[in-house]
């Protein structure tokens, strides 16, 4: 029989195995010393560990879309840089 000591212990030990430890910490708001001294918050954490997964999955897909629309966007800026070079050198010809 396992008294509550060695399931917390174990609860921790899951957290601390897993990679998106340090985002879970931030998106709470807390630190790693509070999930090791505080039961309650670690058990809340395992509970809602899916729907964190799927949120930071999330995040590091729309952050790869936001990349791919950055470069598209990227020949835009330098073709106004390259007109506005243009429109400069004529000003100064004049």
């Amino acid at each position: 029989m396992t008294n509550h000591k060695d399931e917390t212990q174990e609860v921790i030990q899951i957290l601390a195995e897993c990679a998106n430890l340090l985002e879970y910490c931030e998106f709470y708001a807390i630190d790693l010393e509070e999930i090791k001294t505080n039961p309650e918050i670690t058990e809340h954490i395992i509970k809602k560990q899916a729907l964190l997964e799927s949120l930071i999955q999330g995040y590091r897909e729309m952050s790869e879309i936001n990349q791919d629309i950055c470069q598209e966007f990227l020949s835009c800026d330098d073709c106004e840089a390259i007109i506005q070079l243009e429109i400069e050198q004529e000003e100064d010809q004049e």
